[in-house]
């Protein structure tokens, strides 16, 4: 069997290092904006946390950039630390989102984490999961669902 790709094709790595070329001063400009202008008014800082990790996966997919990668999974902590030593994802902005906010938080963080030192807990992945297991259950899903 043939496993060669035809000299045509590029491979995964360099479709993202073409990506990463591309968007590499959009990344610098990103990392200059304060996560917490007007924090008061996030209602979803999970969803900014995944933003960041998000990033820094695209740029690790490259196999360039690290330090930009590096920078986003901090932020990514950083934002989720704030959020959860302020109890935010409870209050009153956020807390239509219990417990699927929580559950994204959770597993966002120990991403990061695992990534960023190559620790992560199981068992607050195991919460998360939990946080999301109890969110479906109180969705009213239609046969399409």
């Amino acid at each position: 069997m043939n496993t060669q790709m035809p000299k045509n094709e590029l491979s995964c790595r360099d479709a993202w290092r073409d990506e990463f070329a591309e968007a590499e001063d959009s990344y610098k400009e990103i990392l200059t904006w304060d996560p917490f202008e007007d924090w008061e008014l996030n209602a979803m800082p999970e969803s900014t946390a995944e933003t960041n990790l998000e990033s820094a996966l695209e740029i690790l997919y490259s196999g360039k950039g690290k330090k930009y990668a590096t920078r986003f999974l901090q932020i990514t902590l950083d934002v989720l630390d704030r959020a959860f030593a302020e109890n935010k994802f409870r209050s009153k902005k956020c807390k239509y989102g219990v417990p699927h906010n929580l559950g994204s938080a959770a597993r966002v963080q120990q991403y990061a984490q695992a990534l960023q030192n190559g620790k992560f807990s199981e068992q607050a992945l195991l919460e998360s999961g939990a946080n999301y297991e109890k969110w479906t259950k109180r969705q009213k899903w239609d046969a399409m669902s």
